[in-house]
């Protein structure tokens, strides 16, 4: 989709050497299947230099209808983009929230949150889900949790729901990630 806005918007991306030549173009996140998300960060290369207020404008009027554009700015050769929290947002029926409760009471105790994850090297190991969860909460029907990510792994999202009783067959659909820091 965005090779095409691109193309669209008359903004040339650069693209790899070789054989079989690609786009420069990638993103710095990548939500998990099913998960929704309101903020995602894309870094691509262009051929030529051109303002960022130029791109923006270009871009945004290339783009499907309901996806916005929330800002363009220029990366510098040694400039990195280095997610470290993300926060992830469910609403949840009433019977779902006296679930979700329990378990985030069981968490804010102190319990660990263990899972088995499967490992190709080593069969399985178990996991506490607790190291990577910065904090959660239940507003209203929202259950809405920060973790961090790291070079020594994160939680994955479905891991979370299975651990607040939601399981993830039914909900990782209604899940959207909200917000993603970066360490520059």
């Amino acid at each position: 989709m965005f090779k095409r806005a691109f193309a669209r918007a008359d903004l040339a991306l650069r693209h790899s050497e070789g054989f079989n030549p690609h786009p420069r173009i990638s993103i710095v996140l990548p939500r998990p299947v099913g998960v929704a998300s309101k903020d995602e960060l894309l870094i691509v290369e262009l051929e030529s230099a051109t303002t960022t207020e130029a791109v923006q404008q270009r871009l945004a009027e290339q783009l499907p209808r309901g996806l916005q554009l929330l800002g363009v700015s220029e990366l510098h050769d040694r400039d990195r983009r280095t997610p470290v929290v993300a926060t992830y947002q469910l609403s949840v029926s009433e019977k779902e929230a006296g679930d979700a409760r329990a378990a985030i009471a069981g968490f804010e105790a102190g319990e660990a949150w263990r899972v088995e994850r499967a490992s190709t090297k080593r069969g399985t190991k178990s996991i506490d889900l607790r190291a990577f969860i910065i904090d959660m909460t239940l507003n209203d029907d929202n259950v809405v949790w920060r973790q961090s990510i790291s070079q020594d792994g994160t939680a994955r999202v479905g891991e979370v729901l299975d651990a607040l009783r939601l399981p993830q067959q039914d909900h990782l659909h209604l899940v959207t990630r909200t917000n993603v820091e970066y360490a520059s």
